[in-house]
């Protein structure tokens, strides 16, 4: 994310007031629902937001603004998100009869936290009504149900109830972040959603590869465009426009774009989530450039992480905490995810719960930015556990988890290729959607500052990403540059440690000899080339000799 969504975040999290509302009785039954007219509707609705009767010229054009939408609630989030309804009802108020309207219950802590980050960070409070509003995501076509719903919804923020609301915003709590870490926790006991674990004793072995050699395939898949409301602010255009410059100018292999599914629009007759897949549609071909459609989970508490390859998505308004999003994600094993930008959200210490293990999405869990524009390796060199001297990645693979550095471009105001040389390079074997999922599932890919960079690691006849058995290992580490830019350094890393650095210079293949561990342990390389740039291999994984996982994997 850019600075803009960080200041939001921080601001929403630390200088707003803190609404603590506990998990608490539901609210008084809404009031049932009448038919009306047009021209009453108005009249109603403007009494309930605005506490006040239209004029006739206000009157008169409202009225003849519904007949050009097909719902009248799109009139009511004009007002919404008008400037008169902002300055009588503040942003904890509004949440808090939104909450008390919509779901019939007061909002949780969770709730109120990202809501009031939302708002501060431009998001419209019509957007949250949307969000409630629909039973789950994504909702494809208007059915009967919703479409009463739209006709004859009305919130009500007359003076008797906003004080009701303002009375549950003026009981909250200033923002302790240590009560406040203590009573998000406990409310996410409460939520539920997948446990945590521990790493198993044993894994199936990775099959050898059916191909010598692999393609190598540059992109990336950290991207937005004008869907997410941070890149439109910024003047981003749309995902055809980024799939076309990603091609013709940024002379990527692949893109996946990667909006916040926050703002991907929830309203039906929008329909973001299927705008994205129209353009994936109409822009990828086969060998000549793959288009993938994703999302980014943004939950400013919790963390932001990408996912691709799945048919539908969620997002922090319906998977409030990292368990409920995990609860989300085992379900879809066919997923590549990845972990966004460590140490960014890490406000109240509970960014992706500093890597605490879930052992039914491992499988899912595939990548971790290492590489972000304008970013170096260096950044992501010190971890959550600054007295252990791990990096990101490698408090990640400690904990359990087997992931690759990948890198991010993390675009939000264009230059989808062209505003750095980071790239994700994949090893796959065709120009293809489902061989470039693959390697990414597979974890078959490495993060390079070159935009073209062959890198190749190997043992047992497996590629990057695998996970072989115990004994003593050769591994062959390849590499190659388009431009003939030779190479100076290659440092082999054994569970986070440095084993093994060797100056070497031009292109070709190296051997490094390993003793066989005694416990289960990961390897990847880090090369560097003769003007400095770098590329990060992403592990492979060796059994040791007791079939345990009691050192890297815990």
């Amino acid at each position: 994310m850019g600075n803009f969504m960080k200041a939001a975040a921080m601001t929403a999290l630390v200088a707003l007031p803190m609404a603590v509302f506990a998990l608490q009785q539901p609210a008084r039954a809404a009031e049932p629902r009448v038919q009306r007219s047009d021209r009453e509707y108005v009249l109603e609705m403007h009494r309930r937001l605005l506490d006040r009767v239209p004029g006739p010229g206000e009157l008169d054009a409202a009225e003849a603004g519904l007949r050009k939408v097909p719902y009248r609630i799109v009139e009511q989030n004009r007002l919404l998100d008008a400037p008169e309804f902002k300055q009588r009802v503040d942003d904890a108020a509004y949440l808090a009869g939104l909450y008390l309207q919509v779901k019939n219950r007061r909002p949780l802590l969770h709730e109120i936290l990202f809501g009031l980050h939302a708002l501060e960070a431009g998001v419209a409070r019509s957007e949250i009504l949307g969000s409630l509003v629909q039973p789950d995501l994504p909702v494809r076509k208007i059915t009967p149900t919703l479409a009463r719903i739209y006709n004859d919804f009305l919130l009500d923020f007359r003076p008797r109830k906003l004080k009701r609301f303002q009375w549950e915003a003026a009981a909250l709590p200033g923002p302790d972040p240590a009560a406040l870490r203590a009573r998000l926790l406990e409310e996410a006991d409460q939520l539920g959603g997948l446990e945590p674990g521990l790493p198993d004793s044993r894994e199936e072995e990775s099959p050898p590869d059916d191909a010598p050699r692999y393609n190598v395939y540059y992109g990336y898949i950290h991207a937005h465009t004008r869907v997410s409301l941070d890149a439109l602010l910024q003047g981003s255009p749309g995902p055809f426009e980024a799939f076309d410059y990603a091609r013709n100018v940024g002379k990527l292999d692949y893109l996946g774009l990667s909006d916040h599914s926050e703002f991907i629009s929830t309203w039906p007759w929008k329909d973001e989530w299927s705008l994205l897949q129209r353009a994936v549609d109409a822009s990828n071909e086969d060998g000549a450039f793959v288009a993938l459609r994703g999302f980014e989970y943004s939950n400013p508490l919790y963390g932001h992480l990408n996912v691709f390859g799945t048919s539908d998505f969620t997002s922090t308004w319906f998977a409030l905490t990292l368990r409920r999003f995990y609860e989300w994600l085992a379900l879809h094993p066919e997923a590549a995810c990845t972990f966004n930008h460590p140490g960014a959200y890490d406000f109240l210490h509970l960014e992706f719960m500093h890597f605490r293990f879930f052992p039914d999405v491992r499988r899912q869990l595939t990548g971790i930015e290492l590489l972000t524009h304008n970013d170096q390796y260096s950044k992501y060199d010190v971890g959550y556990v600054t007295e252990d001297g791990l990096g990101h990645l490698d408090e990640a693979n400690h904990a359990g988890w087997r992931v690759g550095s990948v890198s991010a471009q993390d675009n939000h105001r264009g230059g989808w290729g062209t505003i750095d040389n980071y790239r994700t390079a994949v090893l796959a074997r065709a120009l293809t959607q489902e061989d470039i999922l693959d390697a990414l599932r597979h974890r078959r890919f490495y993060s390079t500052q070159d935009k073209n960079l062959v890198m190749s690691l190997r043992v047992d006849g497996r590629e990057m990403g695998a996970f072989v058995g115990p004994g003593d290992k050769n591994f062959t580490v390849t590499l190659d540059d388009a431009d003939g830019e030779g190479f100076s350094v290659i440092d082999l890393y054994a569970n986070g440690a440095l084993v093994d650095s060797r100056a070497v210079s031009g292109k070709g293949s190296w051997e490094f000899a390993v003793a066989a561990p005694a416990a289960r342990s990961y390897y990847y390389v880090l090369v560097t080339q003769a003007d400095s740039d770098q590329a990060m291999s992403a592990p492979i994984w060796v059994e040791g000799a007791g079939g345990d996982s009691s050192s890297a994997s815990r």
